[in-house]
């Protein structure tokens, strides 16, 4: 995994080596797998406190949940969600989410 944050252009260059990016560039996610289109996935409704360790938050959760075993797609909303929870309290370390809130985000009757 590659985190080029903050993004500069050569970054595109490097997604022909197959990288996993994740550069900071606005609040949005998108993905691409070679020879498909872009997924983009919207932002995860926010109350934005502190964005100290958002970025963290997502890597971390990516990393994580693709260790796990996780299909890409599954783990970028995944990411997105906890990313966008760690933003609700000030501090990187308060705003982290707990597994059990990421997954009461990602409940089907929650989205």
């Amino acid at each position: 995994m590659l985190n080029p944050a903050p993004v500069v252009p050569v970054v595109a260059e490097l997604l022909r080596h197959g990288p996993i990016l994740t550069p900071n560039r606005g609040e949005g996610v998108r993905y691409v797998h070679p020879g498909s289109p872009p997924v983009d996935i919207p932002p995860h409704p926010a109350t934005v406190v502190d964005t100290t360790g958002a970025g963290d938050t997502f890597n971390g959760v990516l990393v994580a949940r693709l260790a796990a075993g996780d299909p890409l797609d599954r783990a970028v909303r995944t990411a997105n969600i906890a990313a966008a929870l760690s933003v609700s309290a000030p501090g990187a370390r308060a705003g982290g989410p707990t597994p059990a809130e990421v997954a009461a985000a990602l409940a089907p009757s929650r989205r």
